[in-house]
């Protein structure tokens, strides 16, 4: 097993990697690229450096701000939405999110040639897609989708409600909707963009093993788990 620990801020991240093959495109191994990197290790989650002497005005600064980290993560629905520039710039060909089965053409060539830079400028550098499976914008799916979580009265029950627009709860016990997730982390592992998959909202036991045994246990996932006091990043 290998062990590593990216700390950025005050924030505290706990992880344990399974044992890694190497992956597409001409990059060390995962495992070396995690056993070879120097400490402090900084992470990105979703947003890149918010600094002054880091200007991320162009893709080109972006790659080389995100380059200053060993860990990023993105999740193109919530980012494009929030109006935040993606890095990689993988996006799905489908108008809800949550039904496509690819990502666009161009968008793929492009992040192919994105990661590339990006592992130029950062060696080490480890690359994950967050994939929605608590909650989403109601433009993750079509509003009749048997996949929302709905009270009583057949309401959807609302999520988080900081972002853009509300979120609304997924009903994740649907066997339909975990089979979906499972789908779409194993297309966004395969495209030879990602590393591995993110999961906010601390997971979920039976989403973790529907991802595990469709990506492989070459591939990782971090899960954010989380309280009022700290926030600790598992690596399973």
């Amino acid at each position: 097993m290998m062990k590593g620990l990216f700390s950025y801020g005050l924030l505290a991240i706990a992880m344990c990697m399974v044992s890694c093959s190497s992956v597409k495109m001409d990059r060390k191994s995962l495992a070396e690229r995690v056993d070879s990197r120097d400490y402090p290790s900084a992470f990105m989650a979703w947003y890149n450096i918010d600094m002054p002497e880091y200007p991320v005005d162009t893709e080109e600064n972006r790659i080389k701000a995100c380059a200053k980290h060993d860990l990023m993560w993105e999740e193109p629905l919530s980012q494009l939405g929030e109006g935040v520039d993606l890095i990689l710039g993988l996006t799905w060909d489908h108008k809800y999110h949550g039904l496509a089965t690819e990502f666009t053409k161009e968008s793929l060539s492009h992040a192919l040639e994105n990661r590339r830079r990006l592992q130029e400028l950062n060696p080490n550098m480890v690359c994950l897609f967050e994939v929605r499976w608590r909650d989403a914008p109601m433009s993750f799916l079509p509003e009749d989708s048997d996949w929302w979580l709905r009270d009583e009265n057949g309401n959807i029950k609302k999520g988080w409600l900081g972002g853009w627009e509300p979120f609304y709860l997924l009903d994740y016990k649907n066997e339909g909707l975990l089979d979906n997730i499972a789908r779409q982390a194993k297309i966004a592992v395969e495209c030879g963009v990602y590393d591995g998959i993110m999961l906010d909202w601390s997971g979920n036991l039976e989403v973790i093993k529907r991802i595990r045994k469709a990506i492989g246990k070459d591939k990782l996932i971090i899960v954010n788990k989380s309280n009022l006091s700290k926030i600790v990043y598992i690596m399973i």
